[in-house]
């Protein structure tokens, strides 16, 4: 309640440590986030609305805003049928390390895009958006979490030089059904592996 400072320990210090390494790294400032690409869009966008999201006073204004950034992250270009399912999947797939916590991930993602839904378009009852009981607190921060675990995701792909939105896309929605390109695609978003990379990069380069 902006009464305090935090306290940190030994093992939080050394991963703020380790995090900070990674800000100052050289190799952070190479690949800026060029405008004109779908890729570079995407993050923006994305990146904008959940940064929003974190100055938002009211439940429902949240929302809409960490809403919007997992479908600038996940709606594919050309986009039909069961949109909900496919956002939700690609999703899960990014962040989900077995079968079960993608599942978990999923059914969250699709309570998001529901409680979204019936913001938009009217079909939710007003006596709980009035009295605050359409969504609460929990709910917006564990989809706040996921939000936030994408987006760290997909900068990792950015900086190993992703380019092709539509082809992440669509490598997503095929890992479902071929395990070797999920493991390939775990491998290059795994953030301890990135992390590692970089600092003994940057400790060959003498930074």
């Amino acid at each position: 309640n902006n009464e305090a400072p935090y306290h940190l320990n030994m093992k939080e210090i050394a991963e703020v440590d380790r995090w900070m390494r990674f800000y100052e790294s050289i190799e952070l400032g190479r690949p800026s986030v060029n405008p004109s690409s779908g890729f570079g869009q995407m993050l923006l966008r994305s990146g904008s609305y959940y940064l929003s999201s974190l100055k938002r006073e009211s439940g429902p204004e949240r929302l809409v805003d960490l809403a919007i950034s997992m479908e600038s992250m996940f709606t594919p270009r050309s986009a039909n049928g069961e949109l909900t399912f496919r956002i939700t999947q690609n999703l899960a797939q990014l962040l989900g390390d077995d079968a079960t916590s993608r599942v978990s991930i999923q059914e969250s993602a699709k309570l998001l895009y529901k409680r979204r839904s019936q913001l938009l378009h009217g079909q939710y009852d007003f006596a709980a958006l009035a009295e605050g009981r359409f969504v609460n607190d929990d709910e917006l921060d564990e989809w706040s979490d996921l939000i936030r675990r994408a987006l760290v995701r997909l900068c990792i792909l950015y900086f190993r030089g992703a380019s092709d939105r539509e082809k992440l896309l669509s490598d997503l929605g095929q890992s479902a059904l071929d395990p070797a390109l999920a493991e390939r695609l775990r491998e290059q978003i795994n953030i301890d592996r990135f992390l590692s990379e970089l600092n003994l990069l940057s400790e060959s380069l003498g930074q």
